[in-house]
C-alpha cells in the first residue's frame, strides 16, 4: 500500500489545499517473474510487475462536513479495501463547504471536477476515461458527491452517497427550507437566493442531460436504520434519482448508525462488491 497527503495551491479555491492519496503499491513487485527472491514466501506466487503506462481506477471520495482529508483515513479502512481492490483513492479536503460552487464566491466544485482530475491524471497513474472514475462521500460528502456526479456525468461512470442528509439533495423542497434556516449559517451563505433552474436543481440539470443524450452515472444511496431524518432525505433522494430515470442502488442497513464505523463497513462493500470497479490495473492498449 501506498499512502502520500500532498498540499498544492488550488487556481479554483485560490488556496492551499490538502489531497490525500492511496495507490495499491503491495500488489505489485518490480522483480521480473524469472528472478524470484527471499522475501517471496514459500507457496506464494510472484507478484505481477509493474508495467510502464499501467494506470488505476480511482475513486474520489469526499469527507464527512467537519472532517478534513485525513479523518477518513484514521476513522475507517479505507486504505486496505483500495488495496484489495486495485483502485487508487483521492481524497481532496473541501472544508465544510458542501463541494459546490459558492454563493459567497469559493468554486469548491470547480476544484472537484475540473482541477483536481487534471492534476492527478497528470501527475499520477491514474486513467482519465469516465469508465475508470467513480465519486462517493459520507455524511455530507455523500451529497457533493451526488451533486457533483450529476453536474459533471460524463466524468464519472458511478456515484455513492452514504448517509448524505445535508446539503444539495433531488428534494429541492428541502433545500429551500434549509434556507429558511438561519441558524444553519453555511446553507444560508454557499446557495444562492434563486435555486429553481440553477445548476443546484438537481432535476432539471438530468433533465437536460437526458435531452441531450449524455450518459447517467449509475447512483448508490446507502443509510442506517437509526439515521433519522438523515436517512430519511437519503430515502427522498433514491427515490426521486429512480424517477427520474437513474440506475439506483438503494439499501437501508439494520442497525446502522450516522458513524465512522457504520461507513467503513459500507466502504468495504463499495469497493468489494457493489461498484463496477475491474479490481485490476489498467494497462496500456
Amino acid at each position: 500500500m501506498s499512502y502520500m497527503r500532498m498540499n498544492f495551491t488550488s487556481q479554483a479555491l485560490s488556496a492551499c489545499v490538502d489531497v490525500s492519496i492511496v495507490m495499491p503499491t503491495g500488489r505489485f513487485s518490480y522483480f521480473p517473474p524469472d528472478q524470484p527472491r527471499h522475501h517471496i514466501m514459500p507457496g506464494k506466487k510472484m507478484k505481477p510487475q509493474y508495467q510502464a503506462g499501467m494506470k488505476f481506477q480511482t475513486v474520489y471520495v469526499i469527507q464527512a462536513g467537519m472532517g478534513d482529508d485525513s479523518y477518513l483515513m484514521r476513522t475507517t479502512n479505507l486504505e486496505r479495501y483500495a488495496e484489495e481492490n486495485c483502485v487508487m483513492l483521492v481524497i481532496p479536503s473541501i472544508s465544510n463547504s458542501f463541494g459546490v460552487d459558492t454563493a459567497y464566491g469559493v468554486e469548491y466544485s470547480a476544484f472537484i471536477t475540473d482541477e483536481l482530475p487534471v492534476i492527478i491524471q497528470t501527475l499520477f497513474a491514474s486513467s482519465g476515461k469516465r469508465e475508470d472514475n467513480f465519486i462517493m462521500g459520507c455524511a455530507a460528502g455523500g451529497n457533493a458527491a451526488v451533486y457533483n456526479a450529476v453536474r459533471h456525468p460524463e466524468k464519472y461512470l458511478a456515484c455513492a452517497d452514504l448517509s448524505g442528509g445535508i446539503g444539495v439533495s433531488f428534494d429541492l423542497d428541502k433545500m429551500k427550507a434549509s434556507k429558511k434556516m438561519t441558524h444553519f449559517a453555511l446553507a444560508v451563505s454557499t446557495f444562492p437566493e434563486e435555486l429553481d433552474g440553477t445548476t443546484f436543481d438537481l432535476a432539471d440539470m438530468t433533465r437536460k442531460h437526458i435531452a441531450a443524450g449524455t450518459e447517467l452515472p449509475q447512483m448508490f444511496f446507502i443509510r442506517g436504520s437509526e439515521e433519522g431524518r438523515i436517512g430519511e432525505a437519503v430515502d427522498k433522494d433514491a427515490e426521486i434519482a429512480a424517477s427520474l430515470g437513474y440506475t439506483v442502488f438503494y439499501d437501508n442497513v439494520q442497525g446502522g448508525m450516522h458513524n465512522a464505523a457504520f461507513w467503513d463497513a459500507q466502504f468495504e462493500r463499495l469497493l468489494g462488491e457493489l461498484l463496477p470497479l475491474k479490481r485490476e490495473p489498467v494497462m496500456p492498449e
